[in-house]
């Protein structure tokens, strides 16, 4: 028997260095796509920030004119709106997707009635889609339909939803939503006969950025986080959301499914009247800001509610003596006496205990809510402030 021995460490060295090569490569092709992607981004978000800015600037650079008739200053102000609610949703959804890819954003957990919630987001969506000359419609069933979830987090979802059929949906078309029960599911539906969305594209729609990749000229706005946040909102309340598109110019549908609240039983009325049926309430809007505490006034006003305004913690408590509100929005972060002091006061206060109280605040994190409710809070609000959000926990 003959033994044959060849030395191959020289080779094997040679395929370890190659093979270090390919991968020092591959990691420097990775970091160059990751360092282009971060510059691309920085270039949206840049561009997305200054249009609303600029849109808001030029807007009150019109409103210091002297003399303008009265049509004139409601649509300065109408543009004003506009593009601060873009700016807050664009803030919102940066900072939620960011939780949410880390993990640390969660959900409070109480009956919500979704048929309610979501007739009062249509409504609240009314105006955009009027001013891109949209139709709107909402189907809803004669009852109440109730899931378990935090309302705050769902109104964002069925926002993104109607704020991506009127971005992608040219003047003149429509946008149709409607909620319907199957077995102990809630199902919604949203759809537009917009742009659409190409085949090879509808897989990824859920993916942060990917409408950023899919509209160069930015025609639509928006960084593509609007639908990335809806899925992660949904699934964290125990629910799916599919994107469904016949192709390009055929228009989009996204269904969301919620299970039910298996504890409740649903109660009849109309759909349009549980949207608004929470009746006259004494409210108390408490914040060291005079902007954010008049706005709330002036809109709960609208809405025919009695409203008192207090600047500070220790104004608004003696004032809730002698006001006996139903209903508190109340600030976090003041001078003096902050938020959670003030509710501490109301919950050890006889006449004032079982006054519900709602953080309105710009701390927005899981442990700032978890604050809030261990000093007595029943709700917690971000700022800046949703009507929609504020009327539902009203209707409560």
């Amino acid at each position: 028997m003959i033994l044959v021995f060849r030395d191959v460490s020289t080779r094997r060295r040679s395929e370890q260095t190659r093979e270090r090569l390919l991968r020092a490569e591959a990691e420097r092709e990775a970091a160059v796509d990751a360092s282009r992607a971060k510059d691309e981004f920085l270039a949206v978000l840049s561009h997305e920030l200054r249009n609303p800015l600029a849109g808001m600037l030029g807007w009150v650079e019109v409103l210091r004119g002297r003399g303008l008739p009265p049509d004139q200053v409601a649509r300065a102000i109408d543009g004003i709106e506009r593009s601060a609610q873009q700016q807050k949703r664009l803030v919102n959804d940066l900072l939620d997707v960011s939780r949410i890819v880390a993990g640390r954003l969660s959900v409070e957990r109480a009956p919500v009635d979704w048929n309610a919630l979501v007739a009062a987001s249509v409504e609240a969506a009314r105006a955009e889609c009027e001013a891109r000359g949209l139709g709107l419609s909402y189907a809803g069933p004669s009852g109440t339909v109730l899931v378990l979830g935090d309302a705050q987090r769902l109104v964002q979802v069925v926002e993104n939803l109607l704020s991506n059929a009127a971005k992608f949906t040219p003047a003149g078309g429509a946008a149709t939503v409607s909620l319907a029960g199957e077995g102990r599911v809630a199902v919604l539906t949203v759809a537009d006969t917009g742009c659409g969305i190409e085949p090879a594209l509808l897989p990824r729609v859920f993916e942060p950025f990917v409408q950023a990749e899919r509209t160069l000229d930015r025609a639509g706005g928006g960084l593509g986080l609007g639908l990335a946040l809806s899925r992660g909102l949904v699934e964290l309340h125990g629910g799916d959301i599919e994107a469904r598109s016949d192709g390009q110019g055929r228009g989009t549908t996204f269904v969301v499914r919620l299970p039910l609240d298996a504890r409740a039983e649903a109660a009849p009325g109309d759909a349009s009247a549980a949207a608004g049926a929470q009746g006259r309430r004494r409210v108390l809007v408490i914040d060291d800001d005079r902007d954010v505490a008049n706005g709330l006034k002036l809109a709960l006003e609208i809405d025919a509610h009695e409203v008192a305004v207090a600047y500070d913690g220790d104004e608004g408590l003696e004032l809730a003596r002698d006001f006996k509100p139903d209903f508190v929005l109340c600030d976090v972060g003041m001078p003096g006496m902050d938020g959670y002091e003030v509710a501490r006061a109301f919950r050890a206060d006889p006449a004032l205990r079982t006054t519900f109280l709602v953080a309105l605040t710009g701390f927005a994190q899981a442990a700032d809510r978890a604050r809030a409710r261990q000093a007595g809070f029943d709700e917690h609000l971000a700022k800046p402030a949703n009507m929609a959000a504020i009327n539902t926990l009203l209707a409560r």
